[in-house]
């Protein structure tokens, strides 16, 4: 099924999170047609390649 077996995402990390930002990612998966934990995931990498951008900003002003 895979080309590469590596793309499987066999691995678990857990987070916890409280009753009023699960309604926030409920919210934005449906709003986005996603499934939560798919949204998540998306958030996450968002989030990663912003904080890499600002990371390579600060290194080439310095």
């Amino acid at each position: 099924m895979y080309d590469d077996p590596r793309h499987i995402r066999d691995n678990v990390i857990k987070i916890r999170v409280n009753d009023d930002q699960l309604d926030v990612i409920k919210a934005l998966a449906r709003l986005n047609q996603r499934q939560t934990a798919t949204l998540a995931v998306e958030l996450m990498f968002e989030a990663i390649a912003q904080r890499m951008t600002q990371l390579t900003d600060i290194a080439s002003a310095a």
